[in-house]
């Protein structure tokens, strides 16, 4: 399972859950296997989050902080500190985060 948020919204963690997720879950319910879930980015994690019994029932994603894959040193760090400044200012279909999303 692939997950990708940074067309869906503007938050920096984000729990998928409910309708969106039930379909992949239907698909596994009942079946014995090892699942590895990744975010569609390099700037995210994604984590399942299990219930008592150890199903599925949904994944928590978290943002890396743009920063955080840079060398502080490096020309780069300015730029992705400047993105992470408008991660979440930007709107949902802006043509900023067309470009940079």
């Amino acid at each position: 399972m692939v997950l990708n948020t940074q067309k869906k919204t503007n938050k920096k963690e984000w729990l998928v859950s409910g309708d969106v997720i039930k379909p992949f879950l239907d698909q596994i319910q009942g079946r014995n296997f090892k699942i590895t879930t990744m975010a569609g980015s390099l700037t995210w994690i994604a984590t399942p989050v299990l219930d008592n019994y150890g199903q599925i029932v949904g994944i928590a994603m978290s943002k890396i902080d743009y920063k955080n894959t840079v060398n502080p040193k490096d020309n780069v760090y300015n730029f992705t500190d400047g993105l992470e400044q408008r991660y979440d200012k930007n709107p949902l279909g802006s043509a900023e985060k067309e470009i940079i999303y």
